[in-house]
């Protein structure tokens, strides 16, 4: 039986996790690959390569303090939470203070989440309190303002309720670090924490951090600008990814070239979104070199307008490498039906392990289908059964790859007990 194919786009980025890009499906929705803009095959792709860009980079003085008017806590609605709300285990906050490398020993942590708490339940003098809780943390910390904002971050990760991730965010925030600021102008404009005025609040910090030159300040101001009607609104949104570009920021490179694939406020340009994925993959973001094939694989930019499967296998190699599970993914698939390369089911095998191991749902469903039929490997049910466990917990709102995982795990009937005896 043949092995269905999926290619998913969505969330091409862990890093890049401001955007989405479409989904589609090789072999079973389809699709095909990705294409290498370093080669010229017998598709003709030729892609512009964008003039010496680190002329026009610019720095960004992280150091440089913010101003943020110091405002008072407001009392938030913490009465019925309890610690366990934003520590759901002390184990887990240990094993994260250690993998995060942060100082502060989870005792003293876990008094400050306590005295967060009983100042915020105060019957008279709440603002006192937290003004106390403040400096407890000041202290606590000897004042190491990117250590308050990683923690907060810690907390923010740990518990689906902000607040205590936004109050530590206003401490590093209101003492003048850019970061912390970002964040807590972020909590405020997109959670709900009780604060009076958070939106207006929010955009203001936003637009004090774009002053400084912090980059992803820019982006998100973008994103505001770009909800507007405005043509002026708009162009001012596209300046803006252009400069955090400029700041470093492989993500803003990566909207432009949507923009410039899709013709978002701007004309349709495949010259021009592959100058700026390219630009994203100069950065640091292998996603670049993911979009730009597939931007090949349909005929988007391509001299002759048609697939080039030779450049398509070099540029998904080279996404691969860089770290791109949904490349590992597809690299399998060319492999698999000899796309551009010469068929070779054991790197099939070996790629969508790779992608498995970071939980990547088709390729976890794909492998448990080869497992299962013992085709190009070792059958193994017990494998192939996690594997579609795995991939049904991984699938999010993708409901295809659940009940694709489902048949399949009905096909295997329930799971058989191995017993072991001691004689």
């Amino acid at each position: 039986m043949r092995p269905s194919h999926a290619t998913q786009l969505s969330g091409c980025s862990r890093r890049l996790a401001t955007r989405k890009v479409a989904t589609t499906v090789a072999g079973i929705r389809s699709t095909r690959a990705i294409h290498d803009s370093t080669k010229t095959s017998t598709g003709g792709s030729k892609e512009p390569i964008p003039a010496n860009d680190n002329a026009q980079v610019e720095k960004w003085d992280a150091d440089k303090r913010i101003k943020i008017e110091r405002r008072p806590f407001y009392k938030l609605p913490v009465a019925r939470l309890e610690t366990a709300d934003f520590v759901p285990r002390l184990r887990n906050l240990e094993k994260a203070l250690t993998i995060m490398n942060l100082q502060i020993p989870s005792e003293n942590l876990m008094q400050l989440v306590t005295q967060f708490l009983l100042a915020n339940r105060a019957r008279r003098d709440v603002h006192i309190e937290l003004e106390r809780w403040r400096q407890a943390v000041l202290d606590a910390f000897n004042g190491d303002l990117k250590e308050i904002t990683r923690t907060a971050g810690l907390f923010a990760k740990l518990s689906p309720k902000k607040f205590l991730a936004h109050a530590f965010y206003k401490v590093a925030a209101e003492e003048g670090y850019q970061n912390a600021a970002y964040q807590y102008a972020v909590i405020m404009g997109t959670s709900s924490v009780g604060v009076p005025g958070a939106m207006a609040q929010s955009l203001a910090i936003i637009k004090d951090l774009v002053a400084l030159g912090h980059p992803q300040s820019h982006i998100t101001l973008s994103d505001i600008r770009m909800q507007s009607s405005s043509k002026e609104s708009q162009r001012y949104a596209i300046e803006l990814l252009e400069k955090a570009w400029r700041l470093g920021e492989a993500a803003a490179a990566f909207r432009l070239g949507n923009m410039y694939r899709e013709g978002v406020v701007v004309e349709r340009d495949y010259a021009q979104a592959i100058v700026w994925y390219d630009r994203a993959s100069e950065k640091g973001a292998p996603e670049g070199h993911f979009m730009v094939g597939n931007m090949y694989s349909h005929g988007q930019g391509t001299a002759d307008g048609k697939p080039d499967d030779v450049a398509a296998f070099g540029r998904m190699e080279r996404a691969a490498l860089a770290g791109s599970v949904e490349a590992q993914y597809n690299l399998g698939f060319f492999y698999m039906e000899g796309k551009g390369v010469e068929k070779n089911p054991s790197l099939t095998v070996e790629y969508w392990s790779l992608a498995s191991a970071e939980r990547f749902p088709v390729a976890m469903l794909n492998l448990a289908k080869l497992l299962m039929e013992g085709k190009f490997v070792t059958k193994d049910v017990r494998r192939a059964r996690s594997l579609l466990e795995a991939a049904i917990a991984s699938s999010g709102s993708d409901q295809f790859i659940a009940k694709q995982a489902n048949m399949l795990l009905e096909k295997l009937g329930p799971e058989k007990k191995s017993w072991c005896s001691v004689m």
